[in-house]
């Protein structure tokens, strides 16, 4: 963590994406030196790097963005209990989903791109119909000996857009989109939190990060547990064609982890601080990168090089 005086103006890089065409991507920035601190999204052209609108409106940490499957907007998740919607084309605020309690921790789009799912303090989940801006509350059920006001720390839909998974604390449930209700758990042996999921492409793996390694569930049975990794992991995200899994950490590295052997294939090393977030692209060939350290990064995997770099700060 940076010290109080350079902390001033601590431009953190919580997430980022890249659009669905891969011709640009997007990061969530947070100036932790504010008071209060305040977040937006910014966007770049993938092939020059040159930034084209910066995103602003919320009033606190922005932790999560999704592109809409189709591209035509951005979503961003907010410690304000808001998510926004934003036009890429023309940078344009569209509209804003107001919790009534809840910070906003995750987002996801559905595979129509209909609904926003976003997670929220409370062990609380909503999905927002983007066209019209309604709201489903998904409460879940508390387990025994399971905290009631946990944050729902991550959330993904299935390719057919049929259940939702999330994470908080050390359990894993699966929800029946239409009905509402959860259809099975995992809870984890151990301490720690589940910081992020992801199915593959085809539905049949969700993948997760829990105490140093990445798990696989099959899906709602556990399975293979990669090699551990010692250190934190924030993020998790299955390749286009699903052979790969790309993670961030907290000791400063991303990595790529063969799903047949469990065996890092590539380990991408050059960022200062945490790495929150690490996304492919449409095409698998590049690695996205968001860090602690004021940057975002774009890596060829096949080398394993450094390809852009994006200082938060200009």
């Amino acid at each position: 963590m940076p010290d109080q005086q350079s902390n001033q103006m601590w431009m953190m890089v919580s997430d980022i994406k890249f659009s669905p065409d891969g011709k640009l991507f997007a990061a969530a920035v947070n100036n932790l030196g504010a008071d209060p601190i305040t977040g937006h999204l910014r966007l770049w052209e993938t092939a020059t790097g040159k930034l084209l609108h910066i995103f602003a409106g919320h009033t606190d940490y922005v932790l999560r963005l999704a592109f809409s499957p189709f591209g035509e907007h951005v979503a961003s998740g907010s410690y304000d209990k808001s998510v926004r919607l934003w036009n890429i084309h023309t940078g344009q605020h569209v509209a804003t989903y107001q919790a009534h309690e809840g910070r906003v921790y995750s987002i996801a789009f559905s595979p129509d791109g209909r609904f926003i799912a976003s997670g929220h303090d409370y062990t609380t989940i909503r999905l927002w119909n983007v066209g019209v801006g309604d709201e489903r509350c998904l409460k879940t059920p508390i387990l025994k000996h399971e905290s009631d006001t946990s944050p729902i720390d991550s959330i993904a839909f299935s390719p057919d857009g049929q259940v939702l998974a999330t994470s908080n604390d050390n359990i894993v449930r699966f929800w029946n989109v239409i009905s509402g209700k959860v259809s099975s758990y995992l809870k984890l042996p151990g301490i720690g939190h589940v910081q992020s999921v992801d199915f593959s492409p085809n539905g049949k793996i969700l993948a997760f990060g829990f105490a140093g390694s990445i798990q696989l569930a099959n899906p709602f049975t556990l399975g293979t547990s990669f090699k551990k990794s010692e250190s934190t992991i924030y993020s998790v995200k299955f390749s286009p064609d699903g052979s790969t899994i790309s993670s961030g950490h907290g000791d400063r590295t991303a990595r790529v982890w063969d799903v047949a052997t469990g065996t890092v294939k590539k380990t991408f090393m050059g960022h200062e601080n945490a790495v929150y977030s690490a996304a492919y692209s449409p095409d698998g060939k590049l690695l996205a990168t968001a860090s602690h350290d004021q940057t975002a990064r774009i890596w060829d995997i096949e080398s394993g090089k450094e390809v852009m770099r994006i200082s938060a700060r200009s």
